[in-house]
Order: C-alpha cells, then structure tokens, then sequence
C-alpha cells in the first residue's frame, strides 16, 4: 500500500487470478496493467489508484481471450498512452492498444463498482475510454453498478470502438455512467469514427 507513483507494471500472464489494488499509483512507459494468454482477473478497488500507461499501450490491456472483473469500494484512474508521433496512436484507458499495424480489439470487460467508488478512464490518441484502441472492436463490456466516467480521444467512443472500431457488444444495467467522445464524430456509447454500433442494451435506469 503507497501513495507513492512507481514506474513497475503488473502482467498477469494467465488463468484466474484475484488482484487487489490499495492506493497503488503506476505511471509507466510501457503498460502499467496488462493481461495475457487466456487471464481470467478480478480486479478488487480500495483506496485511490492510478494506471498511467505510455506509448500505444492501454491503461489497463485487455486483449480478445481475455476477461477482467473490476470491483469494490475504491477508485481508479486509467490513462491510455499516447506515442507521440503522428502515424502511431494511443491505447484505451481500459481495454485494446493503440498500435497502428494491430487492430487495437478487446476481450471482455465488467464493472460492478459500488456508489463510494468512481472509475475513470481515459482514451490515447484514437482510444476508446472503455474498448478498442485504434481500429479497435470486438469485445463485451458489461457495466452493472458504480460510477463510470469514460472518455476517448481523436476518434474513440467513449465506451465502445476506438477509432475506425465497432462498438461490440456492451450491456448497461445499472450505475451512474458519463461517456464523452471528444470529437471527430465518434459516439458517446458506441463505435468510434466510421464504426458501427453492434449490439448495445441500456436498461435499469443507467
């Protein structure tokens, strides 16, 4: 448990796996939380924590195969990378990467935050807040509760396709959800620039 930015990172390489973040702030030039293989991982909040990823990386990779479960009490900001140079683009806050020669397609991604917590995340360049990096689609992102604050860049929806990327399936049941496209005519809840929006279910008073 810190308040202190450290610039390590977090793989988790495979199978189910239950992780717990207590006021742990990541800020690193790589990818500050990735999963990999077929990682199954819930992810407990506590406190205040922050994933600061650099370069084409997202805040919190989430490729297709895999499934991340994020829930408890506490907060998270999550930043994806932005590479700096104009033919290279930046990862989602939680989900696909930026990389311009990989679609930027996601696994499955669910949020069961409760009322105390609030959860941000922020798109690179052309990354959704929640979903595809550049070019990328593909997954589920289902949110059940909590306060979800999501937010793309250059192209990205807010929660959905980054840039060129269809929305996938996303299902909202629940939870105080704020989801802002920045610009470049992508959706607030859906797919980025030039891509369509799949399947998407809003229920429950979200």
């Amino acid at each position: 448990e810190s308040s202190t930015s450290t610039g390590n990172h977090i793989v988790v390489t495979g199978g189910e796996q239950n992780i717990t973040l207590d006021n742990v702030s990541i800020s690193s030039g790589g990818c500050a939380f990735a999963l990999q293989g077929n990682a199954d991982v819930t992810l407990t909040l506590e406190g205040s924590n922050t994933l600061q990823s650099g370069g084409t990386n997202a805040g919190i990779h989430v490729p297709v195969g895999t499934a991340l479960t994020i829930k408890g009490d506490g907060n998270l900001t999550a930043q994806g990378g932005t590479s700096g140079t104009y033919d290279n683009y930046g990862g989602a806050g939680i989900g696909g990467v930026g990389d311009n020669k990989t679609a930027g397609s996601f696994g499955t991604i669910t949020l069961q935050g409760t009322g105390t917590g609030t959860i941000t995340a922020t798109g690179g360049k052309c990354g959704a807040g929640i979903g595809g990096g550049y070019n990328g689609a593909g997954g589920k992102i289902e949110i059940c509760s909590g306060t979800v604050n999501a937010t793309s860049s250059s192209g990205g929806a807010g929660i959905g396709g980054g840039y060129s990327g269809e929305s996938g399936t996303i299902i909202i049941s629940g939870g105080k959800i704020t989801a802002t496209a920045d610009e470049f005519y992508s959706a607030g809840i859906g797919g980025g620039r030039w891509g369509a929006g799949n399947t998407i279910i809003i229920s429950g008073g979200a």
